[in-house]
């Protein structure tokens, strides 16, 4: 998991985003309580302007892990993605 977990950031550093985003489903795959591959798997979906997918795993990162430190980045922006995401 922390292998593909490595890939995907090293994918959304170079701006592949879709790329990205496999690779964090893959490492989230090998262990479904990997928060940060959650949280990131939201970011790279929004980098790649699928919002809808980036809505769908915040929420999902968010109802797993309401005390991980990176909740509040991404209730700093949910409101308005959860918004977008149905239009």
């Amino acid at each position: 998991a922390s292998c593909w977990f490595q890939l995907g950031t090293a994918q959304s550093k170079l701006e592949d985003f879709p790329s990205a985003a496999h690779a964090f489903e893959r490492a989230i795959e090998l262990d479904e309580q990997y928060a940060v591959a959650w949280f990131n798997l939201g970011g790279a979906h929004l980098n790649a302007g699928h919002l809808h997918s980036a809505a769908q795993a915040w929420g999902e990162a968010v109802r797993r892990f309401p005390e991980h430190k990176l909740v509040s980045v991404v209730r700093a922006d949910y409101d308005w993605l959860v918004g977008a995401a149905s239009e």
